[in-house]
């Protein structure tokens, strides 16, 4: 079976669905700066939340500043190739963990969990609105599960149940606790996990870096090649623009995209 013929069946809930969150489903309050990052936004969301509390909010920005400065020296290495950018994500977000999370109250990181939920692409519930009664769902991201279990309310709200898989904090040490996903051998493997013991016959993958190729090669492993479509979606680097079947900048252009793979078309396909 070729590329073409990829969503051709219309055998129902055969087809995972799988997405990266951050820069994918994850929009963010000001994607041309933040890249979408979550992790941004949920920093701002604990510093308003604490504006009141001053040694707390202290406590807070300077852990900003060390975040972004962190973050500069990662991207220089990157771009300098002595580092990947998987380690470097593992970096942040560990960093994040102990000197931002650490010194909040899990009230407050629920309180702006829901915040930061509100920030996904509208674009991106009504695709997969479309696609709910033959596909299923799931995010494998970097970010913290009490985010995601938050975008998962709101996906609720749409009529679409999404699982997710991403990085279990503990609350106030705030360590990254075990079965976390901080690498891309953590997307490799849990999605490999998920697609090994269930009755898919094909999968979708979509994400916006080189560490979502490792989720597209775990499909690939399970389902064989021929059964796997990869968007890229916002390539943030040149690698995932490279290994997707179809680069896209939108939802609408993703889901006008899946829509060709369908015969009869995507949305008005007859049940």
């Amino acid at each position: 079976m070729n590329k073409r013929e990829f969503l051709s069946l219309h055998d129902q809930k055969e087809i995972f669905l799988i997405t990266d969150f951050d820069g994918t489903l994850y929009r963010g309050s000001c994607p041309f700066l933040f890249r979408g990052i979550a992790n941004v936004d949920l920093m701002m969301a604990l510093c308003l939340l604490n504006l009141f509390r001053i040694k707390r909010l202290f406590c807070l920005l300077a852990g900003m500043v060390r975040l972004r400065r962190q973050e500069r020296r990662l991207r220089r290495d990157y771009g300098l190739g002595k580092t990947t950018l998987s380690d470097a994500d593992e970096q942040q977000v560990r960093f994040f963990a102990a000197n931002i999370l650490s010194h909040c109250e899990r009230t407050d990181l629920d309180r702006a969990a829901r915040m930061v939920s509100g920030l996904c692409y509208r674009a991106a519930w009504r695709c997969l609105d479309g696609l709910k009664d033959r596909c299923e769902f799931v995010t494998i991201s970097k970010s913290f599960e009490f985010v995601l279990e938050q975008v998962g309310k709101r996906a609720a709200g749409h009529g679409i149940n999404l699982a997710y898989h991403g990085n279990k904090a503990g609350y106030g040490v705030s360590p990254i606790l075990e079965d976390s996903v901080v690498r891309r051998e953590d997307k490799h493997s849990m999605t490999k996990e998920l697609l090994k013991h269930r009755h898919y016959k094909k999968a979708i993958v979509i994400g916006d870096t080189e560490d979502d190729i490792a989720m597209r090669d775990a499909a690939v492993g399970v389902l064989g090649e021929s059964n796997v479509l990869f968007i890229s979606m916002n390539a943030k680097d040149p690698k995932i623009a490279e290994a997707a079947d179809h680069a896209v900048t939108s939802w609408p252009a993703a889901g006008a995209f899946i829509e060709s793979k369908f015969k009869g078309g995507f949305f008005g396909v007859r049940r």
